[in-house]
């Protein structure tokens, strides 16, 4: 939902995939101030899994992590 996704860090949404049989999960980041949070999220409700600072975008993603 959009108010899992506001605040005032200002983070966007950059990914997002499944976690077990109906969780979803979410990156945010904030590409100025450095800051992210991974939330994860289910019709139920959403918990925050981890949050840090100085986020870098790396210069391609990995391949083959199956």
């Amino acid at each position: 939902s959009s108010d899992v996704c506001s605040s005032d860090l200002e983070e966007r949404p950059v990914l997002s995939g499944k976690m077990g049989k109906s969780g979803r999960m979410a990156m945010l980041i904030n590409t100025e101030t450095g800051t992210w949070t991974l939330i994860g999220y289910t019709e139920r409700g959403a918990c925050i899994m981890a949050s840090g600072v100085d986020v870098q975008q790396l210069d391609r993603p990995a391949r083959n992590l199956r």
